[in-house]
């Protein structure tokens, strides 16, 4: 459980480097899971592991609200990049002469 609590907190802190460290930590887990036959889990296991799956599920909707912040914030950028290239454009840019000069 201490995995998709820290997982939680990267994700909402926006540590995108630990957050891949600890999804590689998960992988692996589950790798090591995929050895076992679901048969032989206990009940505590299963009480634990849907734990661990109701924690990954709500961690993927916050990750997903974390990456349209990200889509749009790009695209925000884009779209300035793109304005501020049309009006270099108009107007020329700071390294050369430009109309503004022509009219002081």
């Amino acid at each position: 459980m201490r995995l998709i609590e820290l997982e939680y907190q990267c994700i909402a802190s926006k540590e995108w480097n630990e957050l891949n460290d600890l999804l590689d930590k998960k992988v692996r887990i589950k790798s090591l899971l995929s050895d076992y036959d679901p048969e032989e889990y206990s009940s505590d296991d299963r009480v634990l592991l849907d734990e661990l799956i109701c924690g990954t599920k709500r961690n993927q909707e916050l990750l997903k609200c974390a990456m349209e912040e990200v889509r749009h914030l790009i695209g925000t950028q884009d779209k300035s990049l793109r304005n501020i290239q049309n009006v270099n454009q108009a107007y020329g840019s700071k390294s050369s002469q430009s109309f503004w000069h022509s009219y002081s």
